[in-house]
């Protein structure tokens, strides 16, 4: 539920503001025990009071560093020059679910980067089978769950990912 966002510090491009979720205050009025809800409510307090101006002195424009490839065509033939490069590639996949065990999970877009090209695409056609491809390769992988992404993999093409490299959901927690 929306709660899950409660404590978070979120930079928002569109108003270049902090956004800064806490629990409703009916919350606390009907908790079991209050108590924890307020301490949790006052923390989160604290926390947005802390953040002083804006996130950006000029908000990052990502939308032109992304190509964004409707062609899987086009989508397959630069997978094709990551692959080629042999450079570590980050990448993440938007699925409809968080499981793909049931008979309506499917895979929706993918996204690359190499730390100079970043593409995102429809996963259909020959992107999928370039990515497979390149996910086979020996070339390092970099992702934020990949417990999710080798999960989805396994299920959905059939194929493991070959040199994970780093996952930033794992790196998050150790520092």
């Amino acid at each position: 539920g929306i709660t899950r966002w409660a404590g978070w510090q979120i930079p928002d491009q569109k108003l270049n503001a902090w956004i800064c979720p806490t629990f409703h205050t009916a919350r606390i009025l009907h908790a079991r025990d209050p108590r924890v809800v307020q301490l949790l409510f006052d923390r989160h307090l604290e926390l947005a009071l802390e953040k002083k101006g804006r996130p950006w002195a000029t908000v990052p424009d990502y939308n032109k560093h992304i190509h964004v490839l409707l062609d899987p065509q086009e989508a397959s033939h630069v997978i094709h020059r990551f692959i080629d490069s042999k450079r570590a590639v980050a990448w993440d996949i938007e699925t409809n679910g968080l499981r793909p065990y049931y008979p309506w999970s499917e895979i929706l877009s993918c996204a690359v980067s190499d730390g100079g090209t970043t593409i995102s695409f429809p996963w259909v056609g020959a992107a999928v089978k370039a990515m497979k491809e390149l996910l086979l390769s020996p070339i390092r992988k970099i992702g934020q769950n990949l417990q999710f992404e080798t999960c989805w993999m396994q299920r959905i093409i059939g194929t493991r990912v070959n040199n994970w490299f780093w996952d930033d959901l794992v790196a998050s927690h150790a520092f």
